[in-house]
């Protein structure tokens, strides 16, 4: 596996403008690493496969603030496929 920071100093990017992640599973780990790196993209779209299955929903309801407090809000949800938008 491949970080998103690797991959970014491989390609010599110094921003993501628009992050989509489908992982089965792991997208709250990934998502929790870049803030952690503080790895901003202005656009994240994510399906919450666990969430759906109905596993890691407080996980979920932390990251929610996290992005929050990055200034992403919440532009769409459809069934848990979630774009994220910063202000």
């Amino acid at each position: 596996i491949k970080t998103i920071d690797s991959i970014m100093k491989k390609y010599n990017h110094k921003r993501i403008d628009i992050l989509k992640l489908d992982i089965e599973g792991l997208e709250i780990n990934v998502l929790n690493y870049i803030l952690d790196k503080n790895i901003l993209p202005k656009i994240i779209c994510v399906d919450f496969d666990s969430v759906r299955e109905g596993k890691r929903k407080k996980e979920f309801e932390l990251l929610k603030k996290r992005l929050k407090g990055k200034n992403y809000y919440l532009y769409h949800n459809d069934n848990l496929d979630i774009t994220f938008i910063r202000n």
